[in-house]
């Protein structure tokens, strides 16, 4: 078992680091880079946001074909508590990486998604 750290957003919108903290968020999910291929089911993961941060032990690691059947497969409700459509969901985890990003991501790797159940 690892510890490992994962810089997290909390924008006004989504506060991802707090629905993480509060237990409102239980699945996050994370593009399919080497990094997060090697997080196994009883790590730890130390999530940070602005100076603070958050441990969580992660129960399962579930990998998805798109960024939609990752956030159809796991909801809405654990994947971005209040966001109530998966238009919005997409919108808002593609604001945080580029095209170019993705498209790298997808050449090099395949597109994937983590889903990370802490």
């Amino acid at each position: 078992m690892t510890t490992r750290t994962f810089a997290t957003s909390n924008p006004p919108e989504v506060p991802v680091f707090d629905h993480l903290k509060s237990g409102k968020k239980t699945v996050d999910g994370r593009p399919y880079s080497p990094k997060y291929q090697q997080v196994e089911s009883g790590d730890t993961i130390v999530f940070t946001s602005s100076g603070k941060k958050h441990k969580a032990t992660v129960k399962s690691v579930k990998k998805y074909k798109t960024l939609k059947g990752y956030l159809r497969g796991e909801g809405l409700r654990r994947t971005l508590p209040g966001v109530t459509s998966v238009a919005e969901a997409t919108r808002i985890y593609n604001k945080w990486s580029t095209p170019k990003q993705r498209s790298k991501l997808r050449q090099k790797y395949g597109y994937a998604m983590l889903a990370i159940r802490v």
